[in-house]
Parts: structure tokens; sequence; C-alpha cells
């Protein structure tokens, strides 16, 4: 796929919730005798629920996919063993497979604390990504620069079906009757996107420093945080990957650091590149999630133990994939 093209696309976040753990595993009517139940944890103690504005989705180490939040020791494991996950942000859905099996959970479900993730389809093909085709929607795939393969495409038609890299297609759906009664689900206003693109505005590198493939891709910015610019200074096109590399930019000291939060600042010759994104910001543009850190504007960064999937109730996300 061509650099640029997924960047296009709204996201359902790229790379495919507000509960407590599953207290059941899917009951018998949407499961077979031969399929596995979604692995779930044990109840945690309760805790106090934070503000939805402050609570976002990992995946962590251990493929679990949590619900946290900004401020206090909030954690709520939804599903384990959640190998392939997309986050659609525009219809509040958690899309996750575990190889085999196909699930979702509902974050508008208000009974979403009892209620187990819903089983979509079983006796999966072979994918490493997933994507949702909803008739009349953009099509909801991971935030990523990569061309991965194989692909698993959900299909939500009237007759919904699953469709593979292969030509494997299957419209024996265990989640059929859900898929057909959310047909409607009415998508919420979703948070901005703003992509590096050799179109923004310039910030100038010197040719020692802008180490990009395409040249006019170097020094492309966009408006961070802090009054700071984002600014592409290294891209390269591995095998199915495209590499970026960023710097901040501090146009009233004249001076560059590393992203996420620069320790010094300084000219760009010798100042190490940092990620180019995404940067998901909440929706105040107060905290923001990038690879596996959780940073506060203006303060630090701390590690997640996972990579950030995105906020339940998102800001603007921005840099390159």
């Amino acid at each position: 796929m061509g650099l640029g093209v997924k960047c296009a696309i709204g996201v359902g976040v790229a790379c495919l919730a507000c509960s407590a753990v599953p207290a059941q595993p899917p009951t018998a009517s949407n499961a077979t005798p031969r399929q596995q139940p979604a692995p779930s944890a044990a109840p945690a103690p309760e805790q106090k629920w934070p503000a939805k504005r402050d609570l976002f989705l990992i995946t962590n180490a251990r493929a679990e996919l949590e619900l946290r939040a900004t401020g206090s020791g909030f954690a709520r494991r939804l599903a384990s063993n959640a190998q392939h996950v997309l986050y659609d942000s525009m219809l509040e859905l958690v899309w996750f497979s575990d190889g085999e099996q196909l699930w979702v959970i509902d974050l508008r479900n208000p009974a979403l604390g009892a209620a187990p993730p819903i089983l979509i389809a079983a006796k999966l093909p072979p994918h490493v990504e997933l994507q949702v085709d909803r008739e009349g929607h953009p099509l909801a795939l991971p935030i990523d620069a990569c061309d991965l393969a194989p692909i698993l495409v959900l299909h939500w038609a009237p007759d919904p079906w699953i469709e593979a890299d292969q030509g494997q297609r299957s419209t024996d759906l265990p989640g059929k009757a859900w898929l057909q009664s959310e047909r409607a689900r009415v998508a919420r206003s979703a948070g901005e996107e703003r992509w590096l693109h050799p179109s923004e505005p310039h910030v100038a590198l010197s040719p020692s420093r802008a180490h990009c493939e395409d040249a006019e891709w170097c020094g492309a910015s966009q408006a961070f945080a802090a009054g700071w610019d984002l600014v592409l200074a290294d891209q390269d096109e591995g095998a199915d990957c495209w590499h970026f590399g960023c710097l901040l930019f501090d146009s009233h000291a004249g001076a560059f650091g590393t992203p996420p939060l620069p320790s010094r600042w300084g000219p760009a010759e010798g100042m190490p590149s940092g990620p180019c994104g995404p940067y998901r910001f909440d929706a105040a543009g107060s905290a923001f999630l990038v690879d596996d850190l959780l940073c506060t504007v203006g303060g630090s960064c701390k590690a997640l133990g996972g990579t950030g999937l995105g906020w339940l109730t998102p800001g603007v996300t921005l840099g390159t994939p």
C-alpha cells in the first residue's frame, strides 16, 4: 500500500470500552461446542469509575485488552488473548480476534459490566490484521504504515460475511443477529485527524539532518502542543512498513528537541529523532498516548506496559501512523 493511503482513512484505531471485566463467558446460544469462550479475567475488586473523558484502551504485553484512566490507578481487564485489535472510536466498538474467533465489545452498552464480549465469527482463516467494512461508512482499519497480510475483513452488510486474503468466505456467523440489529448504529463525531504530509507547512532542516527517501517530506510539520511543532526528519520504506522519525521545534526559541517530551533543546544536528506518532490526544488536549507511553502535556511520560489504542472520548490525532 502506498504511503499516505491509510493515513487518509478515518480510524477505527490503528494496529485492528467502559466496563468491568466480563463476568461470564459467551453463552451456548452464541457458541458451538468446538468454539472456545472469549478469555476474560477474574472479577477485580470494585473500583470507583473515573470520568469517561479520562478513560483509554490499551493492549498489554500479555495480549490482554485493558481499560485504564489518567490520574488514578484504575485498570479493568476486558479480555485476554486479544491478538489482533481494532478500535472503532466513531462507532464505539472494539473488535478483537484470538486468531480463531472474532469478538466485539460494545462500549455503549450500559450493562457492560455484566455483559461478555459478543462472538461474531468462528473458525477464522489465518490473519494478522482486522478490517470492518460497513456499507455506506468509512472502512475501519488500524492506523499503521504497514502493508500487512493476510487481512481478515468483516463485510457488515444486510447479510454479513467474512472474507480473507486467499478468497475464503463465510456467511455462517454466530453474531449475525447482533450485526443485523446494529447496522443502523449512528457514528459519533470523530476526533480531528491531522497527518504529516508534504503539502503541510515546513520547518527548515539542513541537508545533513533531513533523512527522507522522498525529500519533499522532510520538514513537514504539524502544530503539536505547548506551542511546539512536530517536524518530520526521517523517512524510509522497509520491506512492509514505512519508518518515520520526528523532532519537536520550539519556534520562539528556534530550538529542536526529541519527542514526545524533550529533556533538552538545541540545534537539529545531533538531536536524536523520536516517534512521529500517531499521537492520540484526549479531548482536553492535556494528555496523549503514543506507542507504549502515556504523557501529560507540560509534565512527563510513563510506560504503560502495552500499546495505547485510543481514548473513549478522543481528541486530536496527529503525526504519522
